[in-house]
């Protein structure tokens, strides 16, 4: 089986699927136009799929012969960020880009398709491509593991998440892969009033002010120091005058965690802290969750073992670590066992190392041949366990 020489025959469709994708970005939820063209794109190579309700796509490729059924998941979401960067395939929707490379994420998927259909004659086992809506959002997930456990006998999943930071390689570990996220909204509400007179009012910046400063302090006062977590109140919202107390403050953030028992405690912390200081200015605070919170992605070391030694076949640089950043892949990876790896796609020599969730996010094209080489490999090698 020659998977580089599938790769290498594919690339340009990968590349063209993926800027097709990238010039009409669709925010979480909202996927309508890169689901459809999902749908066409499997309709012409023949195979089948059902589509969701709530747009998430599932096709399947049955090679007829014995081995283990592989889920593989790619996300289709962008992101609310005006695209600053000058490539011809830019985004033609004002204040949504593909600033986290989730077009190649799918434009890579299917590529992997047509080199599962080139290859059945070849291969055992039966591969599920799973295409999930609203990732960013931690949303899409759940309808997939749900019609997959009640449709399909999943042994493993895979996926893969490029990184723009490196020079093309593999990031890859096995346990915690990546981090759990909370996203909290703070409301602290006191009681309005006149600039000039605050002891006739209750000013709602004050606690708020301090919540944010002691939910900073928090993992090292309350939370174990071999078990990171991190508190980011990333927004802080009130008033509308330089003389008018507001009634209301509203603080947004995140946590970052890697021990998915601490979640109760996370959030029991986030509520006790804010309550108390907001009592002791005379306020409330009350608590409420942006999403439901994602667990950490815990990567099997049996499948993790196959993704390393692909890489280590392919000649690939693999990096031994995790990310910080929080992936809603987790669910795949609490109901299957599987792995997610980075899989870098940066180019130092042409200038083409970039961060995520930048106006000027962007990726060297000529990884996606060795990306799609390794997702294939990994598949076969999985569904052949």
């Amino acid at each position: 089986m020659d998977f580089k020489a599938l790769a290498e025959q594919n690339h340009g469709y990968v590349v063209d699927i993926r800027r097709r994708i990238h010039m009409y970005p669709e925010l979480s939820g909202q996927e309508a136009r890169t689901s459809a063209l999902v749908c066409a794109e499997l309709d012409a190579m023949g195979v089948p799929y059902v589509r969701l309700d709530n747009r998430d796509v599932i096709a399947w490729i049955d090679t007829g012969r014995a081995g283990g059924s592989v889920a593989l998941r790619a996300d289709m979401d962008a992101l609310p960020m005006q695209e600053l960067t000058e490539v011809p395939f830019r985004s033609r929707t004002d204040g949504v880009m593909h600033s986290c490379g989730h077009d190649i994420h799918t434009a890579n998927l299917l590529g992997v398709a047509k080199n599962l259909l080139a290859l059945r004659s070849e291969i055992g086992g039966k591969y599920y491509l799973c295409f999930q809506v609203g990732e960013e959002n931690a949303i899409g997930a759940e309808e997939i593991v749900a019609w997959l456990r009640e449709n399909a006998r999943i042994d493993c999943c895979c996926a893969l998440h490029v990184g723009s930071t490196a020079d093309k390689g593999v990031l890859l570990t096995d346990g915690v892969f990546s981090a759990g996220a909370i996203s909290f909204r703070i409301t602290v509400r006191g009681q309005g009033g006149h600039g000039s007179a605050p002891h006739m009012a209750v000013n709602p910046l004050l606690p708020a002010s301090e919540i944010v400063l002691r939910l900073a302090a928090t993992p090292t006062n309350r939370i174990d120091a071999r078990q990171p977590t991190v508190f980011s109140p990333c927004t802080i919202r009130a008033g509308t005058a330089f003389n008018i107390i507001p009634d209301t403050a509203e603080i947004q953030g995140s946590v970052r965690y890697f021990e998915g028992k601490n979640t109760q405690m996370i959030q029991d912390l986030l509520q006790s802290i804010s309550a108390a200081v907001a009592e002791s200015y005379g306020a409330s605070a009350e608590v409420s969750w942006l999403y439901e919170p994602i667990l950490p992605v815990v990567n099997d070391s049996a499948c993790t073992e196959v993704g390393l030694a692909v890489a280590r076949e392919m000649g690939l640089a693999v990096t031994p670590s995790g990310f910080a950043a929080s992936e809603n892949f987790s669910v795949f990876t609490e109901a299957f066992p599987g792995f997610l790896a980075g899989f870098f796609v940066g180019n130092s020599a042409k200038g083409v190392i970039t961060a995520h969730h930048s106006s000027l996010f962007n990726v060297d094209e000529d990884a996606f041949t060795d990306m799609n080489e390794y997702m294939t490999r990994c598949a076969v090698r999985l569904a052949a366990r």
